[in-house]
């Protein structure tokens, strides 16, 4: 008798209102409401169903009349959308209104094969790639593209003024020594042989790289912020890395404006002139391969895959540098020791990757044999820095209960390649480069600022060496407008650049 209306207070004190107005109580029709965006934004009401089960599938929905397919269509539409704000900004409103009719003709015939987000999401993609083509062959935006370019430039050259103002200033058009084999100027391209930078970098080139595309050559242009950060090792190496000389380097950048590319050109450019460069990935440590235990620490983990590149990579392009550097430290593992004779680099490197059950250990050791090299000039580069200092995509082994992630600090060889501000190299230095991919903005602080170096868009004169090499090697000539509406469309983001290129060339 009185339980029914202390249940009804607790329920109505939980949820906060009465319980007459719950809706599964009630027979009212539920309301889907789109959330805002640039077009008009509308209420859309379905008659309830006695069976709960039945919204939650998606397939149901496209069961319903072309009335009640309007909230997907708007969710649609505005996936469109947004792949268009990040192409051509505030013109995506007034670019995507000619073309409704055929936005719902495609989502009228492929709506039974893109029933889940992330279809939705692909196929949002390339409609807007298909607009954007047709973009490209009108003339719609050539009279805003000398006025949105003059803003890019003012807006590129702030950012590279003001946000970190580099130590060593390169101007265009001086000459540049690269290499002892190779002169070049500044802002134009280089091109130098591909079996040289396949050997020169075993590891793989990074980043957007495709190496199909090349025959004999590769080319890359030398921009101002190359010369800027090679200057920067050099200037260390010059002062022998003692004080502030040895403090760690760091490339930075916005999304697909090629710091990882700058990274591949760093390690050719060092290995080319007499540095010993040792090359990791973070994304490939913290998301690839496998695990074991380590030997030496029982409650982390060695990664073999990784660790037996690594090494290989080193022992190729260094084999006959190694040989002549002596192991400093005294230690013993398996059949490998330095307490009773002398050993080179090159015998450490060896023995790991022929037993590679102690490749771990190998690499660990290695690494604290570089803080000790004093011979050369020692460079330990590292991609996507900031991804080694969250968690990987590893789950614990020691945990029995649950999926839990392994954090990043837990792997032996982040370990050794993560600590960029206490590096510990006595003849040597660190050049890390962050990604946009990671959220963990933490290392900003073990870089100085005049330490940290920003790869922006192309501006216009980078443009224009872009578009004499592909005269030079493609027969494609592009006008001075052409150039200038290219760079507006695509924010001068090179990847950008080279992908519509040859469509509007």
């Amino acid at each position: 008798g009185r339980t029914g209306p202390i249940i009804k207070m607790i329920i109505t004190r939980t949820l906060g209102r009465p319980l007459s107005r719950l809706s599964f109580l009630s027979r009212r029709p539920l309301t889907f409401r789109v959330p805002s965006h640039p077009f008009s934004t509308e209420s859309f009401s379905q008659t309830n169903s006695t069976d709960s089960q039945f919204y939650s599938n998606p397939q149901n929905l496209y069961e319903f009349s072309n009335k009640e397919l309007v909230p997907i269509y708007d969710e649609f539409r505005r996936q469109v959308y947004t792949n268009l704000v990040s192409r051509v900004g505030s013109n995506a409103t007034r670019l995507l209104a000619p073309h409704e009719n055929t936005l719902r003709r495609h989502f009228e015939e492929k709506r039974p094969f893109y029933l889940n987000d992330a279809q939705n999401q692909i196929y949002a993609r390339n409609i807007a790639d298909e607009i954007f083509y047709k973009l490209l062959s009108s003339d719609k935006l050539q009279e805003d593209a000398d006025r949105k370019l003059e803003k890019l430039q003012t807006l590129t050259d702030s950012v590279n003024k003001d946000r970190f103002t580099p130590r060593h200033h390169t101007p265009k058009g001086r000459k540049y020594q690269f290499n002892p084999s190779i002169s070049t100027v500044v802002g134009e391209f280089v091109y130098v042989p591909l079996n040289d930078v396949e050997n020169t970098i075993p590891e793989g080139l990074q980043g957007r790289v495709d190496l199909e595309e090349l025959s004999d050559d590769f080319p890359f242009m030398f921009r101002t912020v190359f010369s800027e950060v090679a200057d920067a090792l050099a200037f260390k190496q010059k002062n022998r890395f003692l004080f502030s000389a040895n403090s760690p380097i760091l490339i930075d950048g916005s999304y697909t404006c090629g710091k990882t590319f700058l990274l591949n050109i760093l390690v050719y450019w060092a290995r080319t002139n007499g540095w010993l460069v040792v090359y990791v990935s973070g994304q490939q440590l913290v998301n690839s391969g496998y695990i074991v235990p380590s030997l030496s620490e029982p409650d982390n983990f060695d990664e073999p895959p990784h660790a037996l590149v690594c090494l290989e990579s080193v022992r190729k392009v260094h084999g006959e540098l190694l040989t002549s550097l002596p192991c400093k430290l005294k230690y013993s593992f398996g059949n490998f020791s330095t307490l009773d004779k002398k050993r080179s680099l090159l015998d450490l490197v060896n023995f790991g990757i022929d037993n590679q059950h102690f490749i771990g250990e190998c690499f660990n050791y290695f690494r604290r044999e570089l803080n000790l090299v004093t011979e050369v000039p020692v460079l330990l580069v590292v991609d996507d820095y900031n991804v080694l200092h969250g968690d990987s995509d590893f789950f614990d082994p020691l945990v029995p209960v649950g999926d839990v992630k392994l954090p990043a600090q837990r792997l032996t060889m982040v370990k050794r390649v993560s600590n960029a501000k206490h590096h510990g190299l006595v003849n040597g230095t660190v050049l890390c480069a962050m990604t946009n991919n990671h959220k963990n903005t933490d290392c900003y602080t073990e870089f100085e600022k005049n330490n940290i170096f920003t790869v922006g868009p192309y501006n216009l004169e980078e443009m224009g060496s872009y578009s004499h090499h592909k005269k030079n090697t493609e027969e494609i000539h592009m006008s001075l407008e052409k150039q200038k509406y290219l760079l507006t469309l695509t924010q001068g983001i090179p990847t950008e650049v080279n992908k519509y290129y040859d469509f509007m060339g």
